[in-house]
């Protein structure tokens, strides 16, 4: 088998040496932040919140007030966010939320003293293409709904891997889903199906996740909906080093040979009738470790080399997927950049996805792998996103009250800049964490999470009353 050159992120050879500052860089970067110094990085925070947690474990703190815009409408400096340490370069890592703003990522791509560890936007639009999506699902057994581009659909293979599954028969609707957008705020039921070309820029929602710079119909797909469990499913991607290259009048490394992928671990996401949200199809939580059986986990690991010898990324992947009622696998997304169930994995102990994520780039010497032999071992946990159900002032008063939850249960507390403020109903409030020993049934311990998050949902209503 040959392999093709690709190209890696990682631009300069001396990061592989002792990196005391690293700058995370997402909608929501508290989770990521707390990953980092776990991996004894001083952070570098930048994020839309500026929650007060993420103030406590970053070093400094920015915020960006008008997330998603585009660079000419915001000034922004990311010179700013460089280490005291004029002498060091600080790896960027890409949280979410940075795939839906290209001007920023290439941004941060092109400042001096930062080294992107992630895709430029270039190769972010690679690496979240419909098309690929289909063909990595296609080349390693796992399914792919039936998903209508912006003008013609994707052709189906020459087998029932698409929409023609029995197991969708009798599904009735279709979702329309923005690929500029994240944690499901752009999703909704249409039917009878309908063109995503047909929507316009003004039916987009106005989220953290959406702005209207990139709310427009060529990012608009319109998807079966696949009935099942909602699982993510993390990866990291390595090259063999023998066989880089450095391009110096480029500044792109090459590699050649076969890339390793490594599956690190599964979550799986709260449904409607497990807790509240504004939307059906909103981001509410997730909890996990879980387990697959070893022919789906095979299949997760060639669908993740296959992406990487197509686009050549390097370190962490996520992938959305539907587990049906069959027990089949069915890809939605892919996204390289730190996601919400990597928080989950490291509160488990069971991987820290930015370690290996840095190593696989080549700045850190070494980080921890996880022992999948041990698994059962490890603690689950979870988490879920409170979401206010009605307008609130946030009060200095209740903005302490916040500020004096227990930091091991609650989490994204809402930073003192906001005080005197209107919260918006719907909008996002905090997070709620939860853990149980690794035993019972997988049943049993996501009962015992849920009963866990709902009795501290109490506590934060009472506190809203």
């Amino acid at each position: 088998m040959s392999f093709h050159k690709v190209p890696i992120y990682t631009k300069n050879p001396a990061l592989s040496g002792e990196v005391k500052y690293a700058v995370a860089v997402g909608v929501s970067a508290r989770a990521l932040a707390w990953a980092l110094r776990e991996a004894s990085y001083r952070v570098i925070g930048v994020d839309l919140f500026g929650d007060e947690d993420t103030c406590e474990i970053a070093s400094q703190t920015h915020i960006l007030p008008s997330w998603g815009t585009s660079e000419a409408e915001l000034v922004i400096r990311p010179e700013q966010w460089l280490p005291p340490d004029n002498c060091s370069i600080a790896p960027v890592f890409l949280g979410g939320g940075c795939e839906n703003w290209p001007a920023l990522v290439d941004l941060l791509d092109r400042t001096p003293g930062l080294q992107l560890l992630g895709p430029n936007s270039n190769h972010m639009a690679a690496l979240r293409s419909t098309d690929l999506w289909a063909q990595a699902a296609r080349h390693s057994g796992l399914m792919f709904p039936q998903t209508l581009g912006y003008q013609t659909p994707i052709s189906p293979p020459p087998n029932d891997r698409l929409a023609q599954d029995s197991t969708t028969q009798a599904c009735p609707r279709w979702l329309r889903k923005s690929l500029r957008s994240a944690s499901g705020w752009s999703v909704s039921a249409v039917s009878p199906p309908v063109f995503a070309s047909a929507v316009s820029p003004e039916d987009a929602p106005r989220s953290y996740a959406v702005s209207p710079s990139v709310a427009d119909a060529a990012h608009w797909v319109v998807q079966q909906e696949i009935p099942g469990r909602s699982l993510g499913a993390t990866c990291i991607v390595t090259w063999p080093e023998q066989s880089a290259t450095y391009d110096e009048t480029s500044g792109i490394s090459t590699k050649t040979g076969p890339p390793r992928a490594e599956l690190l671990g599964i979550t799986e996401a709260w449904q409607a009738a497990d807790w509240p949200a504004p939307s059906e199809f909103a981001y509410r939580g997730s909890w996990g470790p879980i387990e697959l059986d070893t022919d789906q986990r095979q299949q997760l690991i060639q669908a993740a080399v296959y992406l990487a010898l197509q686009t050549g990324t390097c370190g962490w992947l996520q992938m959305d997927l539907i587990q049906d009622f069959a027990g089949k696998l069915w890809l939605l997304e892919v996204n390289p950049r730190w996601s919400a169930g990597m928080e989950i994995l490291l509160r488990s102990g069971v991987a820290n996805s930015a370690a290996l994520h840095a190593h696989a780039c080549g700045v850190l010497i070494s980080a921890e792998a996880p022992d999948h032999t041990t698994l059962k071992h490890h603690p689950v946990t979870a988490k879920a996103i409170v979401y206010l159900e009605r307008d609130t002032v946030l009060t200095a008063q209740l903005h302490q009250q916040f500020k004096q939850l227990p930091r091991a249960y609650f989490a994204d507390i809402p930073s003192d800049r906001l005080i005197g403020t209107l919260l918006e109903k719907g909008g996002p409030l905090l997070t709620i964490l939860a853990t149980a020993p690794a035993i019972g049934s997988p049943v049993q311990q996501r009962h015992d999470l849920l009963s866990q998050l709902r009795e501290r949902l109490v506590t934060v209503r009472e506190l809203l009353a």
